[in-house]
């Protein structure tokens, strides 16, 4: 039998996508949040290996 979760104690990040950002911050409101823009998007597809074609990829 499952646990029940004590959703009202759970720990909350955000995540901000942007074409781009004049500035950032790491927190917001006491939560945590992430912001990424299209360069670090790309910087992370490309340091992974992933290209467009594996996203878009259909069996």
């Amino acid at each position: 039998m499952a646990k029940k979760i004590k959703w009202w104690n759970r720990n909350k990040n955000y995540i901000i996508f942007a074409k781009s950002f004049s500035r950032t911050t790491n927190e917001f409101k006491g939560k945590i949040v992430y912001c990424l823009d299209l360069k670090d998007i790309g910087k992370l597809l490309s340091k992974n290996s992933i290209t467009a074609k594996t996203i878009n990829h259909s069996p």
